[in-house]
């Protein structure tokens, strides 16, 4: 897991400047992604609070912008993913862990 996180932070980088955003996405797209979300808080959301992982929300920023951030996070590390397998064909990675809405910066 730590290897693949590795290979995640480094990859990141690499590739954030091309993953798409979640303001382009089609109305499906968005809805899949938000789904994806739901079910990655459900699963992660509790222990990624507790331990710090998640995103820091601003007091002035809307729910409609934190939800966007979040959405945008999941989306650059579903693409880093994408990458990383691409380049590593004989590793695994995915976002199915508690770091998947950090940024390399907090990573």
């Amino acid at each position: 897991m730590k290897l693949a996180a590795l290979i995640l932070s480094t990859t990141f980088a690499a590739v954030a400047a091309t993953a798409p955003s979640v303001h382009s996405l089609s109305a499906a797209d968005r809805a899949s992604l938000v789904e994806e979300l739901a079910q990655w808080k459900a699963k992660f959301g509790g222990i990624a609070k507790a331990q710090g992982l998640l995103p820091p929300v601003a007091s002035t920023r809307s729910l409609n912008d934190t939800i966007n951030n979040e959405l945008q996070r999941l989306l650059d590390n579903k693409h880093a993913v994408e990458v990383a397998r691409k380049n590593n064909p004989k590793a695994q990675f995915s976002t199915d862990h508690k770091f998947a809405l950090m940024t390399e910066a907090e990573f």
